[in-house]
């Protein structure tokens, strides 16, 4: 979310109309300060943080070495800085330039500016340095152009610069520059800026300090004082410079009236909360802006309808050495928040939109008689936009403004618009390599294991990974978002007890705009329930809920949450309150000791849970001994692929096992012996390829089944029977054989003997038959005058 509250106020005065419109609060951070400065400042009183210098080297890429006193970087204070203030929803700008004695870097960025080709590289390092590290804004502090040509060098980066943000992936990107404040008489700031670089930038942050000593146009003592301010702005207006872009400087320093020395602010005010130079300009004989003077130019720059106050610079403060009290940055961020009546939106974090299904963003404000409501997209207005609500399917960057009794605050949220992947899985038989595929066209695509969470495992519109089964992977829209582990991981089955929904809250600080993507649950139930974010100043208002997660009982189940939460302080919880079915319980861990979790600027949350019985989270101000409900958080920040993660599946088939053992309908087989038949355990995913090893024989019928029909020739010899499995792209089985002994073909003779050789009608005789040749088992046909008469035995 991008906190930033725009504000007009129209008040009649007289005969005229102060037109108030200033709620920025910007402020310089110069790399020097250090990062361990950098954790006191108070960034919930700010909406912009400048960091400060980044210079070009001669070729246009960027000085990222650190050491070099006027072209360094501090890479660790810069990373600081930046994660403040992404988790407080401030926004971050880079800011290119700096002043110095021997105006060394305006030499450099002339050079470098001056010529069309390394201009370009400067260009394409400045953009490329701002989206890699997802900052709002770019800076150019280049002080100062003197010459036409310098001058013209300054328009031209700013000319393309602008040229290229709005033609980027990235065109919500902001651009300012820095301007002296001199604009009387002779020689001042306003012959340093073509005028038609105004109409390039967002923002124009007009440096009204360091005003010198002995012109007349000037205060002869005060280095920023308010008359000073007053021409500075007027100046820049006469001159054509929007209004609405002018950004007021003030100094966080003072100096003395020759100019000669300068005391930061927190140097000036010593003694523990010195009240009389806090209530004044002017102290041991250093002139600087007191609360009265700060809270009078905040009144100037919002009657002449400009964007806000800018500081040089935060570290200078008080409140940074262990001496809170009397800060300036708090007299402004008072002054302004008390200028307005109309209550402040707060559209939340960015969100996702995944195709034709709407998104719809909140204002968080209700509505009431004489308070009304405008949303804009990409800074046009909506024609019928009207709710404190607006549902969309479309990305872009939302505002939404609010506005009672002629006083309006806005906020500003940006929609991702996302798209259904199409995806093709992979087949293949026995472990190796496969290829899955995302079909869809995209710029990006990360791969994980698991449908919730899980790890990233491939980045790519293909992925080809080795495997020795079928398995599942979860594709998703590339996306800046970042996933963090928290909480409990799993439930000690041993503690395990069930418990009422809505009971039990973890308190949990989000520190900056977060998404709970899952959690794992234990329910002992079938149920429909939410996760809901109570406010944890009552303990019982829900300020923020999930969508109803429906699931049966009686198991450990991940559940998808996506409950987006901005910066804040809750009881995170779950709850069935109307849900169908309800269920009733949910089992939680008894107990039990937990340490917590704390992700530096993300999330903490406590290791015990708050109990609820009926009175809010807060009745009791002492957790339990319980953990609670509520296991293994996954949480992302920055916005989540809004169509989440699509299945592909790669299945590894098991080739062909070697068939089993042969049967055969006969043990032996003679030459032109036909009908014969040879069988094996039957698989039905294979198909069965006979083959035979000798010559003369024939597979009659059954080939590709698991049983065939032989039929031998007269001629047939000796071999083999051989059967193989196959797969359609798994190749074959190892064969199972059997030896086949053909036997010649010979003529069966035989000899009959009688019981009697004279015999009576009615008398009983019985035959004999010896086989002469014809094989060791003969069968015989018993025959009477041509006629058979008995088969099977020889006896008859």
């Amino acid at each position: 979310m991008t906190k930033k509250y725009r504000l007009i106020l129209t008040v009649f005065l007289g005969f005229f109309f102060l037109n108030v419109s200033a709620q920025e609060i910007v402020g310089y951070y110069p790399s020097y300060r250090g990062a361990a400065r950098a954790l006191n400042v108070p960034y919930d009183q700010l909406t912009k943080v400048l960091y400060c210098f980044i210079n070009p080297n001669t070729d246009g890429t960027l000085q990222k070495s650190p050491g070099d006193a006027l072209f360094g970087w501090d890479e660790t204070t810069f990373q600081t800085v930046k994660s403040l203030c992404k988790s407080n929803g401030v926004k971050i700008y880079v800011s290119i330039g700096g002043a110095d004695a021997g105006y060394q870097r305006a030499a450099r960025l002339y050079q470098v500016c001056n010529d069309p080709v390394t201009r370009n590289t400067f260009i394409t390092s400045i953009l490329n340095f701002a989206n890699s590290e997802g900052l709002d804004g770019i800076d150019i502090d280049w002080e100062f152009p003197r010459t036409n040509p310098e001058k013209e060098a300054h328009r031209l980066l700013l000319q393309e610069l602008r040229q290229r943000i709005n033609s980027s992936s990235n065109p919500n990107l902001k651009l300012g520059i820095a301007v002296g404040g001199e604009t009387l008489g002779g020689a001042n700031h306003l012959q340093y800026i073509n005028p038609q670089s105004f109409s390039y930038v967002d923002d124009i942050h007009l440096m009204a300090y360091d005003f010198p000593a002995g012109n007349p146009n000037y205060d002869p003592n005060h280095h920023s004082s308010y008359n000073d301010a007053l021409n500075c702005i007027n100046g820049y207006i006469n001159a054509g410079a929007p209004a609405e872009k002018l950004v007021l400087g003030v100094p966080f320093y003072g100096r003395s009236a020759d100019r000669n020395s300068t005391a930061d602010y927190n140097q000036i005010n010593t003694g523990g909360g010195n009240a009389t130079a806090y209530n004044s300009d002017v102290y041991n004989g250093w002139y600087y802006n007191g609360k009265a003077t700060l809270e009078a130019k905040v009144d100037l720059i919002q009657s002449k309808g400009g964007q806000g106050i800018m500081i040089w610079d935060l570290g200078q403060d008080r409140g940074y050495n262990g001496d809170p009290g009397y800060e300036l940055l708090k007299v402004i961020k008072d002054k302004m928040d008390n200028s307005c009546l109309a209550p402040k939106p707060n559209l939340g974090p960015d969100v996702g939109v995944c195709g034709s299904t709407p998104v719809t963003l909140n204002s968080n404000v209700n509505t009431a008689a004489g308070r009304t409501f405008v949303w804009k997209k990409d800074g046009v207005i909506i024609s019928g936009a009207t709710s404190n609500t607006y549902s969309t399917t479309s990305g872009g960057t939302y505002v939404v403004e609010v506005t009672q009794n002629g006083c309006t605050r806005s906020d500003e949220i940006k929609v991702i618009a996302g798209q259904s992947l199409s995806v093709t899985g992979a087949t293949r038989c026995g472990e190796g390599q496969v290829t899955l595929t995302v079909n869809t066209a995209g710029s990006g695509f990360d791969w994980y294991d698991a449908e919730l969470g899980g790890s990233k495992v491939h980045t790519g519109s293909t992925y080809s990974p080795t495997l020795t089964s079928t398995t599942t992977f979860y594709v998703q829209e590339a996306s800046s978002s970042t996933n963090y582990n928290a909480g409990k991981a799993v439930i000690d089955a041993t503690k395990a007890q069930k418990e009422h929904y809505f009971k039990f809250g973890h308190k949990t600080v989000v520190k900056q705009d977060l998404t709970i993507v899952s959690m794992r649950v234990w329910t002992a139930d079938p149920t429909t329930f939410r996760v809901v974010a109570v406010d944890a100043v009552d303990g019982k208002t829900i300020k923020y809920s999930s969508a109803d997660i429906s699931i049966p009982g009686g198991q450990a189940q991940v559940v998808p949450v996506n409950l987006t939460l901005p910066t804040g302080t809750y009881y995170i919880t779950p709850d069935a309150d109307n849900r169908t079915p309800t269920g009733g319980n949910m089992w939680t861990e008894s107990a039990t000791t937990f340490a917590g979790t704390d992700i530096p600027n993300v999330i903490s949350i406590e290791g015990q849970a708050y109990m609820n019985f009926g009175n809010g989270f807060n009745a009791d101000p002492s957790p339990g001994t319980h953990y609670g409900q509520l296991f293994d958080w996954v949480i992302a920040t920055g916005t989540p692929p809004p169509c989440g993660r699509t299945p592909v599946t790669a299945t590894i088939n098991p080739g062909p096992t070697q068939p089993g053992n042969f049967t055969a309908s006969t043990a032996t087989v003679c030459q032109g012996q036909t009908g014969v038949v040879y069988t094996v355990p039957n698989d039905p995913s294979v198909i069965y390829e006979w083959s035979y090893s000798g010559s003369g024989a024939t597979f009659a019928s059954g080939q590709g089944t698991n049983s065939v029909t032989v039929d031998f020739a007269s001629n047939a010899t000796n071999g083999n029977i051989s059967v193989v499995a196959k797969k359609v792209g798994c190749g074959d089985s190892p064969a199972r054989t059997i030896g086949v002994t053909v036997n010649p073909a010979t003529t069966a003779s035989v000899s009959i003997s009688a019981s009697e050789t004279t015999i009576c009608q009615g008398t009983s005789v019985t035959f004999t038959a010896t086989p002469v040749t014809g094989g060791a088992t003969p069968s015989y046909q018993w025959k009477l005058n041509g006629g058979n008469v008995g088969t099977g035995g020889s006896t008859f």
